[in-house]
């Protein structure tokens, strides 16, 4: 995101046009709802592969007593849409 977003301060207006128009005023965001999703399962998926390999490797786990369950856990702050 660092890179995309290196040197713009301000949002592309024509983009955010067309995304407010594509999404009814931001009132329809189920496509984006499934890629945000999406992305938090990558997340968790990838967080307990590394749970279950640490467990191979000398000097303890990773495992935490609270771990992530789900989308539930996640709160939505902001986005970026890419195009």
């Amino acid at each position: 995101m660092r890179v995309v977003c290196n040197g713009k301060s301000l949002p592309i207006t024509e983009l955010c046009k067309e995304i407010i128009n594509e999404t009814n005023e931001y009132n329809k965001m189920d496509k984006y709802s499934i890629l945000l999703k999406q992305s938090i399962h990558f997340v968790l998926q990838t967080k307990d592969e590394k749970t279950v390999l640490s467990l191979f490797k000398p000097g303890g786990t990773t495992t935490a007593k609270n771990k992530f369950k789900g989308t539930e856990d996640f709160k939505l702050i902001t986005f970026l849409i890419i195009r």
